[in-house]
């Protein structure tokens, strides 16, 4: 597995983790891919709180990865 392997950019998303999770059913996203944004209009951070940040400013990304030592819930 290689982080980068398949590089999805956008120049502005309203989540990055929003749209990870609409493309992995859809479309098999290799393991290590990486979508990220210059701008996130909704962000995510962790559970009931939300990432605001300047345009250009952050590391706004998300990498798939599908650890065999994590069982769903």
């Amino acid at each position: 597995m290689i982080i980068g392997s398949k590089i999805y950019f956008y120049k502005n998303l309203s989540s990055t983790n929003s749209l990870a999770s609409e493309l992995i059913p859809k479309d098999d996203l290799p393991e290590g891919s990486v979508i990220y944004t210059d701008f996130q209009t909704a962000g995510k951070g962790q559970p009931g709180n939300i990432w605001e940040s300047e345009e250009g400013k952050n590391l706004l990304l998300s990498i798939i990865l599908y650890p065999s030592f994590v069982s769903p819930m």
